[in-house]
Formats: C-alpha cells, structure tokens, sequence
C-alpha cells in the first residue's frame, strides 16, 4: 500500500468513496455526512497538502486530512492543551474495505506523518450518534476529553461532537 499526498486527479475516486461511505452509514442509522460533506472540502485540503490518500494499486483504500486547528478544538480538556498536535479529519476508509484492519493501519500512518511534524498529540472530533467510529477510536487507544462541542449546522440541525486524543 502506498501513502501519499490527494491531488485533484483523486478526486473523481474519492468522490465514489465517499458517496459510499455516506451509504454505509446511513445503513447503520449515522446521519452526519452528505453528498457535499466532506467531498466539498476536499479542493481546499489539496491546496493546503492536507488531504493524504492511501492506496492499493490503484484503489483508494483511506483517506484523510490533518489540520493545525478545527471548529470547537477549545471546547474541551485535552491532557496538556499547549503541546503540539495536529487534528485527523474526514477520515474515510473505503466501504469495499471495511473490516480488513485498514483503519487500524491508516491511523498508524496518521501517527507516523503527525510525529514527523513534531506532533505531540493527535486529536480529532467525532459526532456523539457515530458509536461505530466512536467505538473504532477507543479501539485505537483514543482517548475521549472532558467536554463537547455542539457545531450548529443549520436552525434544525445541530452535531454534538466529542473530543479524542492519542499522545505520540
């Protein structure tokens, strides 16, 4: 398998992905992603070289992207708030790939690009009603934080988030 940086000629691929890892979870009763979330963020992330990509032969098996700062971050008591970390997110594995240990292996490369840049932590946000990646995280040795983040989408909708962290 092959980690590398997305580039826009990914996105035809990531957008398949996505759309169904956006299936899966509404099979398992999750309703946080859409057809435009994550995949409209995508662009942006390329342009910041935050966006990797994890491939086997030509499929994509994960993705993800690491950023320095998210929405809410302050909302909650991480172990040392000042040391350096970076945050996964929009991770994505593959829904032909469920089950086969590739998240596992994606995080494990997620620590090593973190470590790379310094990175004392890795911390990520994840919705209160996403128990299987909830579940996967804790599995991970995750972490979870004191605290929530309630992201207000729109007047009706609104996405309590928690708070995970691994030290590195």
């Amino acid at each position: 398998m092959e980690l590398r940086q997305a580039q826009y000629t990914d996105l035809p691929k990531l957008k398949i992905m996505y759309k169904n890892i956006v299936k899966r979870m509404e099979k398992n009763g999750v309703y946080i992603w859409d057809e435009n979330y994550p995949y409209q963020e995508f662009p942006i992330d390329i342009d910041n070289k935050s966006l990797y990509i994890i491939c086997d032969d030509e499929k994509i098996v994960s993705a993800f992207s690491l950023c320095e700062r998210v929405a809410g971050s302050e909302n909650f008591s991480w172990e040392n708030p000042n040391a350096k970390s970076i945050y996964l997110v929009r991770l994505g594995i593959n829904a032909d790939c469920q089950n086969q240990g590739i998240g596992a292996k994606t995080i494990e490369q997620v620590k090593h690009i973190a470590k790379g840049k310094g990175c004392e932590y890795l911390r990520l946000q994840v919705v209160d009603s996403n128990i299987p990646a909830i579940n996967f995280y804790k599995k991970q040795n995750f972490v979870q934080a004191e605290g929530c983040y309630v992201e207000v989408i729109d007047e009706d909708f609104q996405l309590t988030e928690y708070g995970f962290e691994i030290k590195l």
